[in-house]
């Protein structure tokens, strides 16, 4: 099975609840049909791989770690203004117990120094879940995505410095995004409350991708519509300040499988097309 028809499976615990954060959802292991269950979600997955980070300790080898489960940390530049930003491995650190994602301090010249790190294989179905602590620091934009292309793409964002408070631009909360799917149009997105903390300690986030739409839940859930990309994480720099600090973004657990049955219908978008990620 090629990586395109893949799906991946993150089947961490799942944090719902309107109001509050309810008990973490299960995965069903349905041994007569070889699929795993995950609630919500119709159909199956016929793989199941849990990546855990709370044992890694200060100076392991992160490329090293990340590669031998099936995840990579890219290096590329974006371009954007008033400055553009290069998401690097270097950046990618390896604390007490998590792996930490840094974004530098503006040193008010050049772009800015961010990181990001993603599954090695496209797929095309998912159910992830991904077990992340943000960051204290105001300015900093923290994000979960599924990406192809810049018309494939949804995302859960946070701005930390408007974490509980708007900015003039910025209203307070976490932000699900769905990029238009046809260049040139809006995208659209949902500004969703916190009713926790998420500087605090570890929450967990998901994003379904099934056929044919995917839905994000985090308290509450939307509908989307993507093909087929990667997963990953990535902290960058806030536009709304000149110069921060350093900081970081944890990530403790990713976990993932592929191959599904019992899906239905088809998923929008080309299914052909070579990644354009790095």
């Amino acid at each position: 099975m090629s990586p395109l028809s893949k799906a991946l499976a993150a089947l961490v615990a799942l944090a719902l609840g309107e109001k509050r954060l309810q008990a973490p959802s299960t995965v069903d292991p349905t041994t007569a049909c070889d699929i795993y269950l995950v609630n919500d979600v119709p159909g199956g997955f016929t793989e199941r791989v849990f990546v855990d980070f709370s044992g890694v300790t200060p100076g392991i080898n992160v490329s090293a770690l990340l590669s031998s489960n099936g995840l990579a940390d890219y290096s590329y530049q974006v371009k954007s203004e008033p400055f553009s930003y290069t998401l690097t491995p270097s950046n990618i650190l390896a604390g007490d117990g998590a792996l930490n994602l840094k974004v530098s301090a503006y040193t008010g010249s050049g772009p800015v120094q961010g990181a990001v790190m993603g599954t090695q294989d496209r797929f095309r179905y998912a159910s992830v879940r991904t077990v992340q602590k943000s960051s204290k620091t105001p300015g900093v934009v923290e994000g979960n995505f599924f990406y192809r292309n810049d018309n494939q793409e949804i995302d859960w964002e946070i701005l930390t410095s408007t974490i509980w408070n708007r900015s003039e631009c910025v209203l307070s909360g976490i932000w699900a995004v769905n990029q238009a799917v046809t260049p040139g149009q809006s995208s659209t997105s949902e500004r969703i409350p916190f009713t926790f903390d998420p500087t605090a300690d570890f929450h967990e986030y998901r994003i379904d991708v099934r056929s044919p739409t995917g839905h994000k839940e985090l308290h509450q859930e939307l509908t989307i519509f993507v093909s087929s990309g990667r997963l990953g994480l990535q902290p960058s720099i806030s536009t709304a300040n000149g110069k921060h600090a350093s900081r970081q973004m944890s990530l403790r657990k990713l976990a993932r499988g592929s191959g599904t049955r019992g899906a239905t219908g088809t998923p929008a978008g080309p299914t052909d097309l070579p990644p354009q990620i790095p």
